[in-house]
């Protein structure tokens, strides 16, 4: 919270009206104005229904689809068949043997995206309430031209009084993937945004889950919630990767999990930010003993079990007492 309120000081937040508008339920009438305003001929998601074919059968869909996000919303949860993704990767210029020159793209059901535009379009009237002026982007009512026509101005003013004027152009790279969840929820809470509201905003984000296709059948699951420090990502990952033993996860990041490259490398990522984000993650779900079955694995001090998920530390008959993720495949 003090990190946001370094952030944040403006005290402006978001009107009881808006907040009221906010969280209520979501109409047929959303629905429809979403539909309508998103773009046709464009690749489906899992479930292989496009645009067309809900603007087409709209008055047969509706009313149940309008069920299934307002329960979802009560919930606090989607669908699987709402909230997974096929990742696949489209060309872009240069040599295709270089990975900077594919464009990973998500393709996401239009169940999906229309919960999400209905809920952005509902935000959109209530971000300029607390979007300074000077912020023209995605703010509905402000153009980015008027950002160009007030440059233009200041260096006009300058040059004709002989002003020294500089301009700092600042890019971060990435920027919608560095930001964790949380982060974006405090935002909000300190933007005044209702607890109701920003509910809401997390069922978008809750669970979703991503498939991957290279050419081939699709690619099993991956969870995509890089604001939990409750998962058993890597322990699955490992395990579906063929990286069955103890030994292989050891000798590539060692008893205290910390090679992000050589994990990469074993799980044939990347990115070693992700391969390093992965290990913080679950690094931080392992219990204190499975900790130390780690660091005794490492000393060469751990018993074998068949039956456990990694055959050589001893976690049966005590899975019970373990609390984070190597019981968990």
């Amino acid at each position: 919270v003090e990190k946001v309120n370094c952030v944040i000081e403006t005290g402006i937040t978001v009107s009881e009206e808006a907040n009221s508008q906010l969280e209520g339920p979501l109409t047929i009438q959303e629905l429809q104005t979403a539909l309508q305003g998103m773009q046709g001929w464009r690749a489906p998601g899992i479930d292989g229904l496009s645009v067309e074919f809900y603007r087409a059968y709209w008055d047969v869909l509706s009313n149940d689809l309008l069920d299934v996000f307002n329960e979802s919303l009560a919930s606090g949860s989607m669908p699987v068949s709402c909230r997974r993704a096929v990742i696949t990767l489209l060309p872009k210029k240069g040599n295709l043997q270089d990975i900077k020159n594919w464009r990973p793209v998500s393709l996401l059901c239009v169940d999906y995206k229309l919960l999400s535009k209905a809920l952005a379009t509902r935000l959109g009237r209530a971000v300029e309430q607390v979007i300074h002026r000077d912020q023209t982007y995605c703010v509905p009512g402000r153009s980015m031209v008027d950002n160009v026509h007030l440059i233009r101005d200041v260096l006009e003013v300058s040059s004709s009084l002989v002003i020294n004027t500089g301009l700092i152009s600042l890019d971060q790279e990435k920027a919608f993937d560095r930001f964790e969840h949380s982060f974006l929820w405090k935002v909000m809470e300190m933007f005044g945004f209702s607890a109701g509201f920003i509910a809401k905003i997390k069922v978008l984000y809750n669970k979703i889950e991503s498939v991957l296709k290279f050419n081939e059948p699709l690619i099993h699951k991956a969870r995509l919630d890089v604001s939990s420090s409750e998962t058993a990502g890597l322990t699955v990952a490992l395990c579906r990767s063929k990286t069955l033993g103890l030994q292989q996860l050891v000798d590539a990041v060692g008893p205290e999990p910390g090679d992000a490259q050589a994990l990469g490398s074993l799980l044939g990522l990347h990115s070693v930010r992700v391969a390093q984000r992965i290990l913080q993650l679950w690094s931080q779900t392992l219990c204190l003993e499975e900790k130390r079955l780690l660091r005794n694995y490492g000393q060469g001090r751990a018993r074998p079990d068949p039956a456990d998920p990694f055959p050589e530390i001893y976690l049966s008959p005590g899975l019970g007492e373990l609390t984070g993720p190597l019981p968990q495949v």
